[in-house]
């Protein structure tokens, strides 16, 4: 884990940048180093006494070379922000700190970046059109996760372990994420701080810090760095805090509630646990688990706190008496102990009363090695570059010194304003989100609909506090490797 504080720093930035805009398995141990970026547009404005990871790699001069990223519309989402490079500097945090960026990058290799915004929806069909007409326009495109699949094993997509200029063991890149999406020694896309959207997308969990005070129970910071934050750790908060006597449900009144969410949690719960559906073996090839009683021991914890519908609230299932069905919307009535959504829904918190805090999924138990963090299984924004790329040194130049760009000038302008933001109370919080963000990681049989049709019965059953899944398992687990090899004989097929 990058336990320094340039990923504290980031962490807090992103935690700024959420609150502002309204639109690697690793240890838990979260020391500080004395760690300072640069001004965003001088990398050499660096004194003796600060010290700033290095970017240890030839530079080129691309002659004024115009480098364009195909993404999502900022206006397009409201959930996490797309944004790359803004065109011009307008006084907005966010948007000030991604342009000063962007031209630290323009000015040390002589480009200019230009960012091509249109519905998310239509990325993969963009890549796919202009990958078959043998169109170079873009140089990069932003997909979304749950399109990457179909992309992959249609051939429009560069293998992106192939251009030496992108340096994945390096920390400017989320190595977990890289590691995990390698089959047979290619990758084909990859996730950094070039977008913020990766981290947004994560899931996390809320929690109300005036609650807990309410019923005297201490804060899971601790358990965390110790790395005892467990099933069992939550559950017993989530127990001793219930407090329902209302034969409805009714969020608005005197009532304490468990947790509002909805079901993709149990997704993420099961992955903070370690359970995963498949693995990728010592040759480079995917290969469905074997489900052992480990995973059926998660999936009861997990009942533990689902079967009792005032420890768990549906946003979609249950009967919600707000107009809304957003968890986040309930959470701020200020009647409920946690809440569970991906970071970037933090925004709407600004106006919250109570104290709050952020903490990762918990582990399934203390011997866990590490936390994971799982990034939502549909619309996050990952980098590829497409097929038709006429010029991988360069582009595989750029996209490295972007995301070192990225990981070491981001952070400072964030940080100071993340220190008065009414949402982020805590340093503590910061903590956490400096463990979510180096404990990243991805669904990859959701990703290629590997195990979706297993996952989701599985998903629906726990959310609903049964834990009757075996014939689940059954039924579809042979099913998974089926797909995993037939998606393996399309990308053989495509090379």
């Amino acid at each position: 884990m990058k336990n320094n504080r340039i990923s504290l720093l980031l962490c807090a930035a992103v935690l700024a940048l959420s609150v502002m805009s309204c639109a690697d398995a690793g240890s838990t141990d979260t020391s500080v180093t004395d760690t300072a970026a640069p001004t965003p547009n001088d990398t050499a404005a660096v004194t003796e006494e600060e010290t700033v990871l290095p970017y240890n790699y030839e530079l080129s001069d691309f002659g004024g070379y115009e480098f364009v990223f195909l993404n999502e519309a900022e206006i397009e989402n409201n959930w996490a922000n797309p944004l790359i490079a803004p065109e011009e500097a307008n006084g907005e945090t966010i948007n000030d700190a991604l342009y000063n960026r962007k031209i630290a990058v323009e000015d040390a290799l002589n480009i200019t970046i230009r960012e091509e915004g249109i519905a998310g929806d239509r990325l993969a069909s963009t890549t796919k059109k202009t990958v078959t007409a043998g169109d170079a326009t873009y140089d990069a495109v932003m997909n979304r996760n749950n399109d990457i699949g179909s992309l992959i094993t249609g051939g429009y997509l560069a293998d992106l372990r192939s251009m030496e200029q992108l340096h994945f063991d390096e920390p400017w890149w989320d190595t977990i994420v890289c590691d995990t999406a390698t089959i047979n020694e290619k990758l084909y896309f990859a996730s950094s701080d070039i977008s913020l959207f990766p981290f947004e997308a994560t899931w996390v969990l809320y929690f109300n810090e005036t609650l807990l005070n309410r019923y005297d129970i201490e804060y899971p910071y601790e358990l965390v760095r110790e790395g005892k934050w467990t099933l069992d750790e939550f559950y017993k908060i989530v127990k001793a805090g219930t407090n329902v006597n209302s034969t409805e449900y009714n969020p608005g009144g005197s009532d304490i509630y468990g947790i509002v969410t909805h079901n993709q949690f149990m997704g993420a719960l099961m992955a903070g646990a370690g359970e995963k559906f498949l693995a990728v073996d010592d040759a480079g090839y995917p290969r469905s688990l074997e489900i052992t009683d480990r995973f059926y021991d998660v999936a009861q914890k997990i009942t533990n706190i689902t079967a009792d519908k005032n420890q768990y609230v549906d946003r979609i299932v249950q009967t919600l008496k707000t107009p809304s069905t957003d968890s986040t919307t309930e959470f701020m009535m200020g009647t409920f102990l946690f809440n569970a959504e991906t970071l970037g829904h933090i925004y709407k918190l600004r106006s919250f009363e109570d104290n709050f805090g952020v903490l990762p999924m918990p582990k399934y138990d203390e011997a866990q090695p590490s936390y994971i963090s799982m990034m939502a299984t549909w619309g996050v924004l990952l980098t590829t570059v497409p097929k038709t790329n006429t010029d991988p040194e360069r582009t595989g130049t750029i996209l490295d010194y972007l995301a070192y760009q990225s990981y070491i000038s981001l952070m400072e302008p964030y940080y100071d304003a993340f220190l008065t933001q009414k949402g982020a109370r805590n340093e503590d919080s910061a903590d956490m989100l400096s463990i979510i963000r180096d404990t990243r990681d991805v669904n990859l049989g959701y990703l290629f609909s590997w195990s979706n049709s297993m996952e989701e019965p599985i998903r629906e059953k726990l959310m609903r506090g049964s834990t009757e899944i075996a014939s689940i398992v059954a039924k579809h687990q042979s099913k998974v490797q089926t797909a995993i090899d037939k998606t393996m004989d399309k990308i053989e097929e495509n090379e």
